[in-house]
């Protein structure tokens, strides 16, 4: 039996043409329109608990689609690194903002003050960086970007004002649960991946009380439900502290589904990004959508359209399916032996590359069968 060749394609590639969106809210921002998404990147105006700044954005959205669209704001980690914290571009979540872009959302991901090239921001010192660790003040001041951000956001016209969900990673994920307990008008659900603040070093934190004590905190106000995934080979939010977290947030009200998954790589904190960790948490994350009345994407016109594949590639799609975006599935032209490339950037590149390494490990010519969760004509 023909084995299926799934790589994983993380490079963030350049767009291919840019050119000039004149969106009233957004200023200096430049659009792209690659096969059935467009892109936007640039700067918005904000305010922050009073204060005027500028957040740099990626909004994504498919091209087919019109009207209001359910509105996913995603935000970032904090490196340990000063350097790329000050070096971070859109491109950190560009590849999540595609995976729900294509699910039907409009896309926001937002990089937070003190952080690339959104404004500077001091806030007086907490968390680590204090002899008194308190996370509180760190993740609330972040929260109130996102929701400076989510005010702009909610004014395009093609965005619902009444459905929107929060996703973040590692520090961007108890954002978002800080968010949620802010009880922001529109809030559906929250997506937590990895989240946490004050690891040091692998398996060291600086002080797992104050932690918990806060995502305790956030429980007792939030109530939107709540997913959670942490990868058992975490080293800076390890097994033993997100119990504690986990316990502490539903110990005061809080709705938290927690995933407990597997040791994914060699540093599990990273399933944010790893191919191999989005392909398990986000068909776990379409399934809580689903539950809880939110939309996500349409698997049966990708079904329905392989109906004359043989059973090894029909058994291959449901993998497929499942896999984050960009990402093609195909099939060798005579023994109809099936492939995929997933997690590329750009869908031109997933063509490419998939079509070259399905024909080096089938030894044949192949063709590109659906692209995303659309079908290819023949």
């Amino acid at each position: 039996m023909q084995k299926i060749f799934d790589s994983a394609a993380m490079a963030a590639l350049a767009l291919a043409a840019l050119v000039v969106c004149a969106l009233a809210l957004f200023v200096g921002t430049t659009a792209a329109r690659a096969q059935e998404l467009t892109i936007e990147t640039g700067l918005i105006d904000v305010t922050v608990q009073g204060s005027a700044a500028k957040l740099d954005t990626i909004v994504i959205k498919r091209s087919d689609l019109t009207g209001r669209l359910p509105v996913a704001m995603i935000t970032h980690g904090v490196a340990r690194n000063a350097q790329e914290n000050a070096a971070l571009t859109t491109n950190v979540f560009r590849s999540q903002a595609i995976d729900m872009a294509l699910r039907g959302y409009l896309a926001v991901g937002v990089i937070r003050r003190g952080f690339g090239q959104s404004s500077q921001f001091s806030p007086p010192p907490n968390g680590c960086a204090s002899s008194r660790p308190g996370f509180l003040p760190t993740f609330q001041n972040a929260a109130a970007e996102i929701d400076a951000a989510k005010r702009v956001v909610v004014q395009r016209p093609d965005a619902d004002p009444a459905k929107i969900v929060g996703i973040g990673v590692s520090v961007g994920g108890g954002t978002m649960l800080a968010w949620a307990a802010m009880k922001p008008e529109g809030l559906l659900a929250v997506v937590n991946v990895s989240g946490g603040s004050g690891s040091q070093a692998t398996n060291s934190h600086c002080d797992e009380p104050a932690l918990v004590s806060a995502f305790g905190t956030f429980g007792a106000a939030a109530v939107v439900p709540t997913i959670w995934f942490y990868a058992a080979n975490d080293g800076f939010f390890f097994p033993s502290l997100v119990d504690r977290m986990h316990a502490a947030y539903t110990g005061r009200g809080g709705k938290a589904e927690r995933h407990a998954l597997g040791a994914i790589g060699n540093e599990g904190h990273f399933i944010w990004s790893l191919s191999d960790g989005r392909q398990i948490w986000l068909p776990l994350m379409d399934k809580f959508l689903v539950a809880n009345g939110l939309p996500t994407f349409d698997a049966e016109p990708v079904r329905r359209a392989t109906s004359n594949l043989n059973a090894e590639a029909q058994a291959a799609l449901q993998r497929y399916i499942e896999a984050p975006s960009n990402k093609v599935f195909m099939v060798s032209n005579a023994k109809g032996a099936p492939s995929m490339w997933r997690g590329a950037n750009e869908l031109d590149a997933a063509r490419k590359s998939g079509l070259e390494n399905c024909e080096k490990i089938h030894g044949e010519p192949c063709r590109v069968v659906f692209e995303n969760f659309r079908p290819v004509a023949r």
